[in-house]
């Protein structure tokens, strides 16, 4: 089915400027008497700049409505209890903002969590608090006036991690035998550098793709808010979906907060899929292209393989979900680097069963056999992102993965025909996406570096204190040692006992602490 377009050549495009991946950050600063209630005041910040911060007041009670709000994720959070009386004194008050705190800093860093919309509304109530849901859809209706032949058959609320990109069930008006396909609602992100002429013909390829491992468009529409897709809808969901055994119409939190025993796959179609996943980007590679948000939720099966989704969220300037990782990764800062990185956690969510929980990893749960060890060691180890990952090409040739050639030696290849001028535009948009993750490399580097001074400076204070207060106690001794009269010469001073004999030598313990520092 073409893929069809409603541009908007005379209007400006209206990104989304705010990042939504960046991390927040929350410090409860004071308390105080509203109204008979207890307001806590707390300090908000988003990213890596200082300048970024705001305050915001909660009270208990919205701390509670957090809670109930996240339990649908079965975590276990620390929320302190209620309590009916005295519950205005002081001490009470400083103990619960104590444990509040612990509370904030639980949910801020599970990732599940911390990328939440209840979470992001609790502690930024300026930018989060749009209905998404019911502004997608009024999009959605003014893009299908031109497409009057399909119609909206549900909605799909908070079945993906990004609450801005919404989700519908649609199906051709008066086919009621028609398979229902699923729409998204993606708006434009803060990485949007395409003219509207390019974002056109890019997505136009994109729906031509004929790949056995590629699940392609079947409709897009776009205005200078976002875009309308269509592709297929997989009953039985992603690959994630399937590890978990969940169902693929429930909010995200339910469906992936507490995994009791998620499925892991066997090594052979670990690199089975795999090998077919590093086909497809090797193709977007070699035609000026890229994924950037590789993950089990965007990889579904079909058949005895796997298709890969979501090839247009780059093009979108939708950040990646692993982009606060890649943050603190200094050689993670080209799209392709990005692509192999996010390839490596997919391969770790596979063999594993759960996603990767931090940045890097050095030590991998059993069993894991020697040549799949070696993939994820040259993918998310400490020293390969430090010194650098291989590129596709060098990973296709891993003897793990060219174990799982098919025997007939034949590999679909992903063709396209990409103008020039397109190439230009893409290579132009991703260095500008490449340069604000280096930016905040570089803030963050600078940030550690500071914090690192500011430790060192605490402890050389710590240990000018602690000298001088050794210097205090010791003039005191002496003073009071000069006061107290001294028996006369050759005068004997009865029931006087000798020193331990392991104090005879004792050292003076000033002079232990300077040599020691």
């Amino acid at each position: 089915m073409p893929l069809a377009m409603a541009m908007f050549e005379e209007r400006r495009s209206t990104k989304i400027l705010l990042d939504d991946t960046l991390p927040l950050t929350c410090v409860i600063e004071s308390f105080e008497n509203v109204q008979g209630h207890t307001a806590y005041t707390l300090r908000v910040q988003r990213g890596f700049h200082s300048e970024t911060t705001w305050t915001v007041q909660r009270r208990y009670s919205d701390f509670d409505a957090l809670h109930t709000q996240l339990q649908a994720s079965g975590l276990d959070l620390p929320l302190p209890p209620k309590k009916l009386f005295n519950k205005m004194s002081r001490e009470f008050i400083a103990e619960r903002q104590q444990k509040l705190q612990e509370y904030l800093d639980h949910v801020l860093a599970e990732p599940l969590l911390s990328q939440c919309l209840h979470v992001k509304r609790f502690l930024d109530p300026t930018n989060y608090s749009q209905n998404f849901c019911e502004a997608a859809l009024q999009h959605v209706s003014m893009l299908f006036r031109s497409e009057d032949h399909w119609e909206v058959v549900d909605p799909l609320p908070d079945i993906g991690w990004r609450f801005r990109k919404q989700y519908f069930m649609v199906r051709r008006k008066g086919d009621l035998k028609d398979q229902p396909r699923l729409l998204m609602w993606i708006p434009l992100g803060p990485d949007f550098y395409l003219s509207a002429k390019d974002l056109q013909t890019a997505l136009k390829l994109l729906a031509s793709i004929q790949h056995p491992h590629v699940l392609p468009l079947c409709l897009g529409c776009v205005n200078e808010s976002g875009a309308a897709l269509v592709q297929e809808f997989s009953p039985q969901g992603s690959l994630r979906d399937d590890l978990c055994q969940a169902k693929p119409r429930d909010s995200y939190l339910k469906k992936y907060g507490t995994v009791r025993s998620p499925r892991q796959l066997a090594p052979s179609t670990v690199a089975r899929l795999g090998r077919q996943v590093l086909q497809v980007l090797l193709g977007l590679h070699q035609h000026g292209f890229h994924h950037g948000h590789l993950h089990l939720g965007n990889v579904v099966l079909r058949g005895d393989g796997c298709a890969v989704t979501a090839l247009q969220n780059q093009l979108l300037g939708l950040p990646s979900q692993l982009r606060p990782f890649a943050v603190g990764l200094k050689k993670v800062k080209t799209a392709e680097a990005l692509d192999v990185y996010s390839f490596g956690h997919l391969i770790y969510e596979m063999t594993f069963g759960r996603p990767c929980p931090k940045p890097t990893c050095d030590s991998f749960p059993a069993p894991c056999p020697p040549e799949l060890r070696s993939v994820l060691e040259a993918l998310i180890s400490t020293e390969a992102c430090k010194n650098g990952l291989p590129t596709v090409a060098d990973l296709l040739m891993h003897p793990f993965f060219q174990n799982a050639a098919p025997a007939n030696g034949s590999t679909a290849k992903l063709t396209l025909k990409v103008p020039a001028s397109l190439k230009d535009a893409l290579k132009a948009a991703r260095a500008r996406t490449e340069k604000r993750l280096q930016e905040d490399q570089k803030q963050l580097r600078q940030r550690a570096k500071l914090s690192k001074a500011q430790a060192r400076l605490s402890q050389d204070d710590d240990r000018k204190k602690r000298l001088l207060e050794l210097r205090k106690a010791e003039a005191s001794r002496l003073a009071l040692n000069q006061a107290s009269p001294r028996p006369a010469t050759g005068e004997c001073v009865r029931g006087q006992e000798p020193p331990p004999p392991w104090c005879v030598h004792s050292p003076d313990p000033l002079s232990v602490f300077e040599e020691g520092q």
